[in-house]
């Protein structure tokens, strides 16, 4: 070990030279385990000697030193270290402290009686867009007699999940709390992806877990109503048909997306043409024709929908003239087939025709990837 390298052959110093500060350094971590059990002097010396020639960039040296600081430790006759173990601390004579007061649930919903804003602003948005009138809100507290009304509102195209479990303890127990009644309404409106099996088993789900809604309803109890709406719609301009493919729709957004990029430079800039749909300015006349047309089972599925008017110069493309209506031909679970055009479900929350005060809606981590314009 001590020797010079001149005294060496090629091979041994090449060998050596090739050893890496990592290497040493690892073959010290091994010796200081062993030399702290055993504390032989001969091996504490070698130990030494080590860090002596690691210290000096000299790996190669440092190990073998290492190496054989361990072998003198793991052969030495010098008795082990014996680790003197800490008593542990006694326990106090008194009674075991009191575990921690679970934290009460609260009401975090506001007093209805506050509700003159529908949406108040939240984080990144400034701009409240929806107030209830004074008349408005009193209506409200007469049909509601001042309570807070929640609602609990899966789709019924499968078995709930924790997450529903999760939304079903916040609806039902935040009306609990403040004295109020929680609604379970059915948003069947997709009869093609719902069955009466899923109805029974959220029924069956919501009771388990020891929830009584005040009310069980249906979107499709509300048909009637909502088709009166789009009428009342198409007649004062705000909802025309359209007979666009989901390729044409794609096309025109694209435009409208494009001059969401030319307002940044100039927030004057036109829209496109092609922008809008092709039959966005029929006359109201011609689109109740169509749409009562609709009703009547003479259009195919995917030939003609009904579409609300937004505003294609938003930012916000939820305002790029959204589908409302569209035509499908499949019995119902809740209405059987009484009804072959179905509202999409955006429009189809009796949120006011219930009386509902709170609408509680989960908000996504990650972006949710664009819908067919035209559902299935």
């Amino acid at each position: 070990i001590n020797a010079e390298y001149g005294d060496q052959s090629y091979e041994t110093r090449h060998l050596m030279s090739a050893v890496t500060a990592s290497g040493a350094k690892k073959a010290r971590k091994d010796t200081v385990k062993l030399t702290n059990k055993r504390k032989d002097p001969a091996a504490l010396a070698k130990l030494e000697e080590g860090d002596v020639a690691l210290k000096a960039g000299d790996f190669a040296l440092a190990k073998a030193c290492f190496e054989a600081a361990t072998e003198l430790a793991r052969n030495s006759t010098v008795e082990k270290v014996q680790k003197i173990k800490q008593p542990k601390a006694p326990k106090p004579d008194g009674p075991e402290a009191a575990p921690a007061e679970a934290e009460q649930p609260q009401c975090v919903l506001r007093d209805p009686k506050e509700n003159l804003v529908a949406k108040p602003p939240s984080k990144g948005v400034d701009i409240t867009y929806a107030e209830n009138t004074a008349a408005t809100l009193a209506a409200h507290l007469n049909a509601t007699d001042g309570k807070y009304r929640t609602r609990f509102p899966p789709e019924p195209n499968g078995h709930l999940h924790i997450g529903h479990a999760k939304a079903m303890n916040f609806n039902f127990g935040q009306a609990k709390l403040a004295g109020g009644d929680c609604i379970l309404r059915f948003d069947d409106t997709n009869p093609t992806a719902e069955k009466q099996e899923y109805i029974d088993s959220i029924l069956d789900s919501v009771s388990w877990l020891g929830h009584k809604p005040s009310n069980v309803t249906y979107s499709s109890d509300y048909f009637d109503t909502l088709y009166d709406l789009a009428v009342d719609l198409i007649r004062n301009g705000k909802a025309y048909v359209c007979h666009q493919t989901p390729e044409e729709i794609g096309a025109s957004r694209a435009l409208c997306k494009k001059a969401q990029e030319l307002r940044k430079a100039d927030p004057n800039a036109d829209l496109p043409e092609g922008a809008g749909s092709p039959y966005r300015e029929r006359l109201p006349e011609e689109n109740l024709k169509l749409f009562e047309e609709m009703k009547m089972g003479v259009w195919d599925e995917g030939t003609a929908f009904l579409r609300m008017k937004g505003n294609l110069g938003s930012d916000n493309p939820n305002m790029w003239d959204l589908a409302a209506y569209r035509i499908m031909f499949a019995a119902h679970p809740h209405s059987g087939d009484k009804w072959c055009i179905l509202s999409l479900i955006h429009i189809s929350e009796p949120t006011r025709l219930l009386s509902i005060s709170y609408a509680v809606f989960c908000l996504k981590k990650k972006k949710k990837k664009q819908k067919k314009t035209i559902p299935d």
